[in-house]
């Protein structure tokens, strides 16, 4: 039994973590019960959920490879998978499984620790979705406080895991609001595109209440692009988000790879499909700077891998041998040093020659000046060569 100087102690420390929150004003005064208020105890995995109201900006990649890319640094990682499409799941190669997942968890018949299953991944397990995922609104509206389902089921114990992830479906309805309820972090993915802003827009609504009124421990991991361009439209959408959402942003963009979609048919991480490609670097990124805000909220309870850190040189090792152990290797590395020193000291140069280089954003107006250079020297060229063929000079 802990004293009562302790749970002060720890209640001080959630308050502090709340005060230093990045970009979550507050939407008003909390009123949530004295159970969502509870302090963590030091042994409970934090809890990151994944969630924008809008779908096909990522959400699903940017889950599995942080777990993925977590457990490669030698970290132990629950990633819960509750969207009825189960993407998250057969991206790890979890196919037409029978076993209890997330629709058994949230009935109430097994426990958290009875729906995680192991992946070709050590160290990365797996809660899987279902079907009936979709239709279990109604389920869930005949138990005692819905909408902390999630936030009890995780609270019983039983994980043996350093962090939590949670893959939201495309919506805010109660499977979303339960992962924001049982979470300490809510990381959000957009694309720099129109309909994506105005679906952050809402997101951020949404965040901001439930962190008011339900669960005051939840704070923003950060905003992050996902599938981020070089063209003109992008580069004013990234400054517009940027402007109005200031330090939330995360300076930490994952460029547009025609590596994802190829990984995907695989059902395989990207960043195990190919360790070298310019998505996985910015993968990496994101996970050491996610792994730096988890130790943060941690506190002096944190323990085993949340307390070392995020070993990024680890990490992109293993990723390399999981490539290389695949049969066949899905990414042809013969190129690449076979140790991992040689590898991390080669790095640079070895990118260079698998992956271009992302290209500095341009302004607005240096993109503009570079489609009206196109768009005159395309006539000029469109009128040279009908010129060409009624001489006789072209085909």
């Amino acid at each position: 039994m802990k004293n009562d100087e302790e749970p002060a102690a720890e209640r001080q420390a959630v308050a502090d973590r709340q005060a230093v929150a990045s970009g979550m004003e507050r939407g008003g005064e909390a009123v949530a019960c004295s159970r969502l208020e509870e302090p963590m105890e030091s042994m409970e995995p934090i809890v990151v959920t994944v969630f924008n109201q809008k779908g096909g900006i990522g959400k699903t990649t940017t889950s599995v490879n942080l777990a993925t890319c977590l457990a490669a640094g030698g970290w132990r990682v629950a990633l819960i998978d509750i969207d009825s499409q189960s993407n998250a799941t057969t991206s790890l190669g979890l196919v037409a499984m029978t076993a209890p997942g997330a629709y058994e968890l949230f009935k109430g018949s097994v426990t958290v620790a009875q729906t995680l299953l192991p992946t070709r991944f050590p160290g990365l397990s797996v809660c899987r979705a279902a079907d009936e995922l979709a239709g279990i609104a109604i389920d869930l509206a005949l138990q005692a406080d819905p909408h902390a389902l999630l936030r009890r089921r995780l609270a019983a114990g039983g994980v043996a895991a350093d962090i939590v992830i949670i893959d939201c479906p495309p919506a805010l309805g109660p499977l979303p609001i339960n992962a924001l309820v049982a979470s300490h972090l809510v990381l959000v993915p957009v694309t720099p595109e129109p309909m994506a802003r105005d679906g952050l827009h809402r997101a951020w609504r949404h965040i901001q209440r439930i962190r008011s009124k339900i669960n005051p421990r939840l704070e923003m991991a950060g905003i992050v692009l996902t599938m981020a361009r070089d063209d003109i439209i992008h580069t004013a959408l990234v400054a517009t988000l940027h402007a109005e959402l200031g330090s939330s942003m995360m300076a930490i963009e994952i460029p547009f790879d025609p590596q994802v979609p190829a990984a995907s048919q695989h059902d395989i991480p990207v960043c195990v499909y190919d360790p070298y490609c310019s998505a996985t670097r910015a993968y990496l990124a994101l996970t050491e700077a996610l792994a730096r805000t988890v130790r943060r909220v941690a506190g002096v309870g944190a323990i085993g891998n949340v307390a070392t850190g995020f070993d990024v040189l680890k990490a992109r090792a293993t990723l390399q041998e999981w490539n290389l152990a695949m049969s066949p290797p899905l990414r042809f590395l013969a190129d690449a040093p076979a140790s991992p020193s040689g590898w991390l000291s080669d790095l640079g140069d070895e990118l260079a020659q698998v992956s271009p280089p992302v290209p500095e954003r341009r302004s607005p107006a240096a993109g503009s000046a570079a489609v009206l250079g196109f768009g005159v020297g395309g006539m000029i060229g469109i009128g040279l060569a009908a010129l060409g063929r009624q001489l006789g000079w072209l085909p």
